[in-house]
């Protein structure tokens, strides 16, 4: 009782507790500054196994094949074809999109190609423009006559089309490697082998449209109008006339077009 009441005692005994406080709080961080280091190691260990147990993929830096981490979360889709089989797979589509792109652009050109193959072998025709000789077809023979020839020609250059650019786009790998990679030899040879080979394909459809043109009592169409001709005139007949004129014709044109889409375009 007569501490509690001295009022010096009462300050002595805050002093104390003061620094009583202050030295458990002075232990606390000290332990904390102690511990944190430790526990900052150990997350890192942790952290490098996570990353370490990631599977590396390479890279190539500077023309070295190094090995990189891939950036978490992400996902990457491995293609079950490399890039050369895909460049196979694809080839079919250049002889689906070579062959109907030709059908379609000669198709529907035919009645300009009645109103020139009359106009070179009719001598009434002789001196006509193209309108005027096609309003003479028109009136002797009717407006039927401006689609003689439709039938071999969509046939013919759709096949023709299919194998200038299938046949060219499937041998330009094949001459690379011939010519050691020269590319504009190989495209060249590329183009001269497909140009041939549609040449020869499109012979006896061409020589068939031609008769259907000129001679209205020749045939209705290609069914009848083709084995007419090869029954008549024999199955070398179409080569023998048209075969050069065909070459020099769709040879340079191949050359030109396909191997000018792969220098300059």
């Amino acid at each position: 009782d007569i501490i509690d009441d001295d009022p010096q005692c009462e300050v002595e005994t805050s002093a104390v507790r003061r620094r009583l406080l202050l030295s458990t709080m002075a232990i606390a961080v000290a332990t904390v500054s102690l511990d944190g280091p430790a526990d900052a190691v150990g997350i890192e260990e942790d952290y490098t196994k996570q990353v370490d147990a990631v599977p590396a993929t390479p890279s190539v830096v500077e023309g070295e094949l190094t090995v990189s981490q891939p950036p978490p979360n992400r996902i990457v889709n491995v293609s079950d074809k490399r890039p050369d089989q895909k460049k196979k797979a694809n080839r079919s589509g250049y002889f689906v999109a070579g062959g109907a792109s030709a059908a379609f652009s000669h198709g529907i050109t035919v009645p300009i190609d009645v109103v020139k193959t009359k106009s070179q072998t009719d001598d009434a025709l002789a001196g006509l423009s193209p309108l005027d000789a096609a309003l003479r077809i028109v009136e002797d023979e009717g407006a039927g006559a401006l689609s003689k020839g439709l039938q071999p020609t969509v046939l013919g250059y759709g096949f023709e089309g299919a194998m200038k650019f299938g046949v060219y786009e499937s041998l330009k790998p094949l001459f690379l490697v011939q010519f050691a990679g020269q590319s504009n030899e190989a495209y060249l040879a590329a183009a001269v082998c497909a140009g041939a080979l549609a040449s020869i394909i499109l012979c006896p459809l061409e020589e068939t449209r031609i008769r259907l043109v000129t001679d209205s009592s020749f045939a209705n169409g290609l069914t009848d109008g083709l084995p007419k001709l090869l029954r008549e005139n024999g199955i070398a007949s179409p080569f023998r006339k048209g075969l050069a004129p065909m070459l020099s014709k769709q040879v340079p044109y191949t050359i030109g077009k396909q191997v000018s889409f792969d220098l300059f375009a």
